[in-house]
């Protein structure tokens, strides 16, 4: 229920687990990353299947409305057995029903990243999180952040809504297995872009044609330009 509200009020911000299920007209199918591995390469590296999919689901049902979500790192539902992964210690493994990736700057970037790889499939609604919870945008006791205080996974959907009604801008980054882009403009003309830095090391963009300088980008940080 949570997942719904998020998804009314964020039409453009939570793809298909089985294209089949996608022919309800009240489903919007989701993904999960740590169906088969956990580590993090394998869990970014996901993101590179979203366009596959997106373009599948294009080709057999055409411009009918589309829907994903809730998409999150850790797995909500098992559609293979009768219940997720318990994991007590907050650790990385497959098919778990939390990921401590979602309460640090991982989730933020794996979100950005998201939008980014499913962007051009135009989606009614995306949906990447809940309010509250293990997949939730808000904290619980506990973590790096005080409990009831945003997680960095805030910034990236809050992000993510502020695209809502823009035109996608075609964006691409010279390596996308380590650097992602998303942009917009509104219809009064204004371009925004969010970069995601994918992996463990710091990445430097040049980013002279917008702002005349270059970016060194931290560990999974997020970036909005415009």
């Amino acid at each position: 229920m949570v997942g719904r509200v998020l998804q009314d009020l964020c039409p453009a911000a939570g793809a298909a687990l089985a294209l089949h299920a996608a022919r309800r007209p009240d489903c919007a199918p989701g993904t999960c990353p740590i169906v088969h591995a956990a580590d993090d390469l394998s869990v970014m590296q996901s993101l590179e299947a979203l366009p596959f999919i997106t373009r599948s689901a294009r080709a057999i049902f055409g411009a009918k409305p589309y829907r994903i979500g809730p998409s999150t790192i850790a797995m909500r539902q098992n559609p293979y057995g009768g219940a997720t992964k318990a994991n007590p210690h907050n650790q990385r493994i497959a098919m778990a029903d939390r990921d401590p990736r979602h309460a640090g700057l991982f989730a933020a970037a794996w979100t950005i990243g998201y939008g980014a790889r499913v962007a051009p499939a135009g989606l009614e609604m995306l949906t990447l999180s809940s309010f509250s919870g293990p997949f939730g945008v808000l904290a619980a006791s506990g973590e790096p952040v005080g409990e009831g205080e945003p997680r960095p996974i805030f910034q990236a959907v809050q992000g993510l809504c502020e695209l809502a009604g823009f035109r996608q801008v075609a964006a691409r980054t010279s390596d996308e297995t380590r650097l992602l882009t998303l942009a917009g403009r509104s219809a009064a003309g204004q371009t925004v872009m969010w970069l995601a830095n994918l992996t463990a090391s710091e990445v430097t963009v040049d980013i002279s044609r917008f702002e005349r300088r270059h970016l060194v980008m931290t560990p999974y940080a997020i970036t909005r330009i415009g």
